[in-house]
């Protein structure tokens, strides 16, 4: 570039093609990295989901928290890491893990926030705190209006509360009715619809 062409007509042709080329290498090679880390996500995902298969809880979330630190805001790692916990029945840190996606408000395209909210109602109601995941619960569905597993985990709320409320019966009923139509193959939905008739 310093040489004599350079200072004349070529030479901001010849920097445009240095700049260019350096550009299109450090793209090719960011592709080829990123291609290459999400082989290496893969073989990692399908190993965790084997070992917890297996009943090698620890052993997968030590996996899933590999990937976590790989891509440490891709939600479905962190809910991999906390549905571990909570298989393993460590629910306030399966709690603390679904909070940190929907207090952060992570989602993706393969992972959509109200499967984070949804999972949060359920475990904050295990862990008696019921505001908490009737709120949890209820965002999740105006997340997504008809998504059935946001549906149904609202229902399953207010049908665990019909004792103190009767009327919360009938709105489980409801939701779980619209869960049901959202999504007619989902099994779950059929077998807490059918308790909540059966009450």
């Amino acid at each position: 570039i310093r040489s004599s062409r350079a200072r004349g007509r070529g030479g901001p042709v010849m920097i445009w093609i240095a700049v260019g080329g350096a550009s299109l290498f450090v793209f090719t090679f960011a592709t080829f990295l990123y291609a290459r880390l999400r082989r290496d996500d893969d073989r990692i995902a399908a190993e965790a989901a084997s070992l917890e298969r297996a009943g090698r809880l620890d052993d997968a979330i030590a996996l899933w928290h590999t990937l976590r630190v790989l891509e440490p805001i891709e939600p479905r790692w962190i809910y991999a890491v906390a549905s571990g916990h909570e298989r393993a029945g460590r629910k306030k840190a399966a709690a603390a893990e679904y909070e940190s996606i929907v207090t952060r408000g992570i989602e993706s395209s393969s992972f959509p926030l109200w499967r984070a909210r949804s999972a949060s109602a359920m475990i904050s109601y295990d862990l008696g705190l019921f505001e908490k995941a009737f709120a949890a619960a209820a965002e999740a569905v105006i997340d997504n209006p008809g998504a059935a597993g946001a549906l149904c985990v609202l229902g399953r709320l207010y049908a665990s509360q019909q004792a103190s409320n009767p009327a919360h019966l009938d709105t489980a009923i409801r939701f779980l009715e619209r869960a049901a139509a959202a999504d007619p193959n989902l099994p779950r939905v059929h077998r807490f619809l059918g308790l909540a008739y059966l009450d």
